[in-house]
């Protein structure tokens, strides 16, 4: 990441956070306080760990080299005392996301994070380049950059957990079946559906939802019967073609208008800064791909759309 991402949180490691709430800070995220924000001893800004709190973070004082030092406040308490309660529950929605081009894949994943979804599930389809899965994006420290971009942006500390699959037939078949949740609706976005994702009748719907975005060129045939044998249900993502990273934004943005609000979120929000979670390290949250073996051939008779 550079300097010049926009940052509405100040993420932090858990790691990074000291007993007593303070935090010594430098490289892009100090150059941000300094230069962008022009922060003084004494000024308040808002910052977070990953996979825990909000806080207020008071610059106590700026070193030589451009470091910065910070104190954390958990609505009014220190971090050691903050720091044992229950984090917030992820966001309702994952994604299943046919891999993407490398670039392409790290804008998706802010975007994600920046939206709020628990998992990113990645999964190379026939229309998947081999070669994809051999990219340095998927390495957990870039996948995690990019996720964390997102996080900044949106001012949140839920930081989605990546899993790859680099097939596709024993990922449906075998994983899908463990990952999933009861009551868990599964939507497979297929330009060809007949149904509109308004349809589905997802406001009432309290459980959560794992949506699945294709690669560009859309599913093969074989893919969508695989799917829709797991439990997916296809809905028309629209009459336009849109790029995978605009795909991604269009749904999310109405599965968070459709989707009823979930329980506690009106009280969540008004605590949003001073509510507390246990830190979850940032290791482990984002894991490295799978090795790689190519994809089962398509069945008899199928064809590319």
């Amino acid at each position: 990441m550079d300097g010049t991402t926009e940052m509405n949180l100040i993420l932090l490691r858990p790691e990074e956070v000291a007993p007593d709430g303070t935090v010594a800070l430098g490289g892009r995220r100090a150059r941000h306080i300094l230069e962008v924000l022009r922060a003084a001893p004494g000024r308040v800004l808002r910052a977070g760990v990953l996979g825990g709190p909000q806080a207020r973070a008071i610059v106590t004082g700026l070193e030589p080299g451009g470091r910065v030092r910070l104190r954390l406040e958990f609505d009014g308490e220190p971090f050691a005392a903050a720091a044992p309660r229950l984090p917030e529950p992820p966001p309702p929605v994952d994604l299943l996301l046919a891999v993407p081009r490398p670039r392409v894949l790290e804008r998706v994943l802010a975007e994600a994070a920046a939206f709020g979804v628990g998992r990113v599930w990645l999964v190379r389809t026939w229309r998947v380049e081999r070669s994809y899965l051999a990219s340095r994006v998927l390495a957990p420290e870039r996948l995690q950059a990019a996720l964390v971009r997102g996080l900044e942006q949106a001012g949140t500390t839920a930081l989605p957990q990546v899993r790859v699959f680099p097939r596709f037939r024993p990922f449906v078949e075998d994983e899908l079946p463990r990952l999933c949740e009861p009551g868990m609706r599964l939507l497979l976005a297929e330009p060809r559906a007949p149904r509109q994702l308004r349809e589905l009748g997802l406001e009432r719907h309290t459980g959560r939802v794992l949506l699945a975005v294709g690669p560009e060129g859309g599913w093969l045939p074989w893919e969508i019967a695989c799917l829709e044998q797991a439990g997916f249900e296809p809905f028309a993502s629209g009459r336009r073609v849109l790029r995978v990273e605009s795909a991604v934004v269009a749904l999310l943005a109405q599965l968070a208008v459709l989707l009823p609000p979930p329980p506690g979120a009106a009280a969540g929000a008004a605590e949003a800064r001073g509510r507390s979670a246990r830190p979850a390290g940032a290791e482990g949250l984002v894991s490295a791909p799978e090795p790689l073996s190519p994809p089962p051939p398509p069945a008899a008779g199928g064809s590319a759309r």
